[in-house]
């Protein structure tokens, strides 16, 4: 990474009014579950309003500490293991979302390009069409490089060493309260020695900025790859190209980052058998082309049956939310094969056409209750009118 140029980040930039409005906007739509103080979000605004130059003051004295955070455990979608998910005050949330955006303004311009996740600009569709174009230009070896519970594992001293280049003694001093800041599990009281806690807003930056050095490092050595976030993957000739690099990447991951790479998880693969962000690989010719990952279509089967026996107000705010989920995951994975979408999307559609009728009406009702519960509802699609307006729009078909 080039020289940070510019002055160094300071306490009155990162609180200023743009930013602390624009804070209180995000928190407050997103409507976040309370911490550990209780406060909602409904609350905030007029909570800021009241305590704002008071907190302020605390924060530029450095006397600020952040209340403790709400920790509970999340079940990883088709795995034993658990996600620990820290939860933060509205107010916390507030703050780190102030120091966020003023740190991103310092530094995604000097994020590598080939860094995708949680970047603003930057996604999981640009960093798929990176992985075809490294496969279609002859680098067909992958290696699928897992980093350890990378989030969990990284060291405070690095991030804190990292942050301090660009920002003065104070603002590191408050972000360290932040990584530091003991959680609540039941009666319990968890300490944080290592690791960015899940859950935070601020912790997926401060990932980006630490594995920052590692994307310039693997660019230096002229190695093709792709981030996002904690996902590695890197594209070379063949086979033996592979193993030098995987033991380039264990080997600066451990020295200067003291990371470790998850032996079990991660491989060297043909680019054919990768599996990446949900997304697989296939060949079409000569030309390695985007499908949907087998085992996701299961996956999204079930996440709509769950979405269809989810309780709701009404008839229509079903509906609504059901249209919601048909856009999300389409607009995710449109890049996909068409062909194979298609055959896809019409296995789901019937499923949900049978479920949406089933649900909606009673036996003795006919198909016209229906037609006219659907008109009602402002947001509800079906998949393959979804999927064809949206691949209308970018030409895809």
């Amino acid at each position: 990474m080039g020289k940070v140029m510019g002055m160094k980040v300071s306490i009155e930039r990162i609180f200023s009014e743009y930013n602390m409005n624009t804070a209180l906007k995000i928190v407050t739509k997103k409507n976040p579950m309370p911490g550990l103080d209780g406060l909602r979000a409904s609350e905030l605004e007029e909570y800021w309003s009241m305590n704002k130059n008071a907190i302020l003051k605390e924060i530029e004295k450095g006397t600020y500490n952040p209340t403790p955070l709400f920790i509970f455990f999340k079940i990883k979608p088709g795995k034993k293991e658990k996600r620990q998910i820290s939860v933060c005050s509205v107010l916390d949330q507030m703050l780190l979302h102030c120091i966020r955006i003023e740190l991103e303004k310092s530094y995604i311009p000097y994020f590598h390009k080939n860094s995708y996740g949680f970047i603003k600009g930057r996604g999981t569709q640009e960093a798929l069409i990176q992985c075809c174009c490294f496969m279609n230009n002859g680098f067909n070896y992958v290696v699928d490089a897992d980093i350890r519970k990378c989030f969990d594992s990284i060291k405070h001293r690095i991030v804190i060493e990292k942050i301090g280049r660009i920002s003065k003694n104070n603002v590191t001093e408050l972000i360290s309260k932040y990584i530091k800041n003991p959680g609540m599990i039941g009666e319990s009281i968890r300490y944080h020695r290592v690791g960015v806690p899940q859950g935070l807003c601020l912790s997926p930056l401060l990932t980006n900025i630490v594995l920052n050095s590692l994307d310039w490092f693997l660019y230096r050595k002229r190695m093709r790859f792709v981030r996002y976030a904690d996902d590695l993957v890197v594209f070379c000739k063949n086979r033996q190209d592979a193993y030098e690099a995987l033991n380039i990447i264990r080997e600066y991951l451990e020295k200067e980052l003291s990371l470790h790479l998850n032996n079990d998880k991660t491989s060297i693969i043909p680019a054919e058998e990768l599996h990446y962000l949900g997304h697989a690989f296939v060949k079409f010719g000569n030309k390695y082309i985007l499908a949907i990952d087998e085992n996701i279509k299961g996956k999204m089967i079930l996440k709509l049956q769950r979405q269809l026996k989810r309780k709701d107000d009404g008839k229509v705010e079903m509906l609504d939310r059901i249209g919601a989920f048909n856009r999300g995951w389409i607009n995710y994975y449109r890049k996909a094969y068409p062909k194979s979408m298609i055959e896809f999307l019409q296995i789901v559609q019937e499923s949900e056409i049978e479920e949406i009728n089933n649900k909606l009406i009673p036996e003795s009702s006919g198909k016209t209750e229906t037609a006219n519960i659907i008109l009602e509802s402002k947001g509800f699609v079906l998949p393959i009118d979804w999927y064809e307006e949206v691949c209308e729009r970018s030409g895809i078909i």
